[in-house]
């Protein structure tokens, strides 16, 4: 970040590859700027104050950087903020205001939902098609700046299309029919009292926050200091955070972890070279092809049913 900010003021190492990003450090930074401000006009607009604006967007840079990082380093999508997001408002509102305030419910649903949650339930989806559109661009040799211009086009027209095929399908079938969502409760929910008073927690939570920062702290010491240490922060947010929970991400890595163990150990090295990794490439790509192809006849399905 540094050397980006070093690049857009005409000075540093990055002046030399600027010319292959998707365009100028400085124009990038002029952008990130007036879409903050119209943000903020916007959010105030819609009710909230100042601050309350700006902490919705600090937090919506905080939860989808993190999560476009892990996502490049881990293969998952981590941490989502669905559950401890509040925190970031309590220093403004430690508990619900009575009555309920305009500014306060706003603030609760967007810090929750749009800002800090898995990037299907949020703004962090461009986050991810954008970075993961770069990647395959870097692999093929795709000009970044062509790629830019594709995702900015599909970024503007895939709101407006879902939205028409959203409420066009609503009207033709009934909420309640369309598939991969049951329609059983509301985002009211995310914005009640009662529930936003138990994240991160209803009594006091700071402890536990500085507890999480100062394992992460000394697991990071550890893993640069010691070679044989095998632990890391990253795969202890893997362990604890509630979404790989939620996914039992632990039974695949477990599995995998004991087949790589036991290959190792009765073939050797080379056996897990030739034989193991070759097996597991073959079963996650059979399993990509069989979600597209589920996917696919999933559609027909719906509109013939067979």
């Amino acid at each position: 970040l540094a050397d980006t900010v070093k690049a857009a003021l005409g000075k540093g190492a990055l002046l030399s590859v600027e010319k292959e990003e998707s365009m100028p450090y400085r124009a990038a930074y002029a952008m990130l700027i007036v879409s903050t401000i119209a943000l903020t006009s916007a959010f105030m607009f819609a009710s909230l104050g100042i601050l309350p604006a700006l902490i919705v967007i600090f937090v919506t840079f905080f939860y989808q950087f993190l999560q476009v990082y892990f996502l490049n380093f881990v293969g998952f999508v981590m941490p989502s903020g669905f559950l401890n997001a509040h925190a970031f408002l309590k220093p403004i509102w430690p508990h619900a205001p009575e009555p309920r305030t305009m500014e306060w419910t706003v603030a609760t649903d967007f810090v929750v939902m749009p800002a800090a949650n898995s990037p299907g339930a949020g703004w962090g989806f461009p986050f991810f098609t954008m970075t993961m559109s770069h990647g395959m661009a870097g692999f093929t040799g795709t000009s970044a700046r062509n790629v830019y211009k594709v995702v900015l086009f599909a970024a503007v027209l895939t709101p407006l299309l879902a939205l028409v095929a959203f409420i066009w399908g609503d009207y033709t079938f009934g909420s309640t029919r369309l598939p991969g969502y049951g329609f059983t409760w509301s985002r009211t929910d995310r914005f009640t009292p009662e529930w936003a008073e138990t994240n991160p927690s209803r009594s006091v939570w700071w402890p536990q926050a500085l507890a999480g920062f100062i394992v992460a702290f000394v697991l990071n010491y550890m893993h640069t200091r010691f070679i044989w240490f095998p632990f890391e922060p990253v795969g202890f947010l893997l362990a604890v955070e509630w979404g790989s929970q939620l996914a039992g991400l632990w039974q695949p890595a477990l599995m995998a972890w004991v087949l790589k163990t036991v290959t190792i150990r009765v073939g050797g090295s080379r056996t897990y070279e030739s034989f193991g990794r070759p097996v597991a490439a073959g079963f996650i790509v059979g399993y990509a092809l069989m979600a597209v192809v589920g996917a696919v006849i999933g559609v027909i399905r719906f509109f013939f049913p067979f």
